[in-house]
């Protein structure tokens, strides 16, 4: 199967090189060290009581919080995520799917990433917040002038998008607590009626917790539905064995993923003294853990850069690992099956279009990318 060329060769060079050389990468993030190591990684994760994930300034529920304070939040959230809520869930999913699929069927060449990627991910969170349809391109302008703000690096640009987010969020608070009783029964409701340590969620933490769902939400699955197309449209063979046999759509999709990673990197800082790779480190050490070096090291992954069945699923990190591992895994799950699923069965061929525009780090994926139907 062909690799597509979505990690950077300079990058992925870097970082099969360093990784052979040491546990630790001091040069590849300015004031971090980089973790490259697959085993290194997991080690990090596992260890919440060395590695503390509260890296930003900014309040973050729960990915920015340490045990205890993680705990309480932690178990609020989970709930939204269950099987049974999938399962209601689905049909709107699939509705959504149908829809944007069936507008550009008929299409000989159709650039997904404006035309299909973001428009389903964008229509999909609003439905499953309860936000009304007249947010899309709201929000999906304050994805795009996020992106562009982190690919400047425009920390300016960055806190207006913050504030604009966070005033897209207050004014849907605002208007449940004037319906009272009357308030649409959503998630977003229930998050106003819910409870941590006994008392109800600020407006600040329920806020954080959309901002989390949203900006993961939204960025990471636009960039792997693009992703997972572009690998169909270059491996034919692949594409017609799930066209034919939808069994096996969440191995292909976490193999895929493991390949070209949605989510480049996390961070963490040690709480103590650790030994790292024979090295002593001092407290508060920044780390950056790279998903896509982890995901591609040979000590885990034999024949790393080539998709096959029958991995590990425990060893990949896609979904992260640990007491952080990514809450909303099956909302993802959900949304990226439904949606090539949905898409092989109305459109018998898909081929690469004729171009594709990399996204640009810190971005992965694609800013543009063109796929021919047929």
């Amino acid at each position: 199967m062909t690799d597509s060329n979505l990690i950077s060769h300079t990058r992925k060079g870097c970082f099969d090189r360093y990784r052979e050389q040491s546990a630790l990468n001091p040069d590849l993030f300015p004031e971090s060290l980089t973790v490259l190591r697959h085993a290194d990684v997991v080690r990090i994760l596992e260890d919440h009581e060395s590695y503390s994930n509260a890296v930003s300034q900014h309040l973050s529920v729960p990915n920015g919080m340490d045990p205890p304070e993680h705990t309480p939040f932690r178990e609020l959230i989970e709930p939204y995520f269950t099987a049974g809520r999938m399962n209601a869930f689905a049909p709107d999913c699939l509705n959504i799917a149908r829809e944007i699929i069936r507008a550009c069927a008929e299409e000989s060449e159709v650039e997904v990433m404006q035309k299909m990627a973001a428009p389903y991910v964008l229509k999909v969170q609003c439905v499953w917040l309860g936000w009304p349809e007249s947010m899309h391109n709201e929000l999906w302008q304050w994805m795009e002038a996020t992106r562009v703000a982190v690919k400047t690096r425009d920390r300016s640009a960055l806190a207006d998008q913050a504030d604009h987010f966070t005033q897209m969020v207050q004014s849907q608070l605002d208007l449940r607590r004037e319906a009272g009783v009357n308030a649409p029964e959503d998630i977003t409701t229930e998050l106003l009626k819910a409870q941590v340590n006994g008392r109800p969620l600020t407006d600040t933490e329920i806020i954080s917790i959309l901002r989390n769902w949203t900006a993961g939400e939204v960025g990471t699955l636009s960039a792997s539905v693009g992703i997972i197309m572009n690998f169909c449209a270059e491996n034919p063979a692949l594409q017609q064995q799930l066209r034919e046999d939808h069994r096996h759509w969440e191995e292909a999709i976490d193999e895929i993923l493991r390949l070209h990673a949605p989510l480049l990197s996390n961070r963490r800082v040690t709480r103590c003294p650790v030994n790292h790779g024979g090295k002593t480190l001092p407290a508060d050490t920044r780390l950056i853990i790279p998903w896509e070096s982890a995901n591609r090291d040979p000590e885990a992954f034999p024949n790393p850069d080539t998709f096959q069945w029958g991995r590990d699923p425990d060893k990949n990190l896609l979904w992260g690992k640990g007491i952080h591992v990514c809450p909303g895994a099956p909302l993802a799950k959900l949304q990226l099956k439904i949606f090539m699923r949905e898409l092989l069965s109305q459109i018998p061929d898909i081929r690469p279009g004729k171009s594709q525009t990399p996204a640009a780090f810190p971005g992965t994926g694609f800013e543009e990318l063109f796929l021919k139907f047929g």
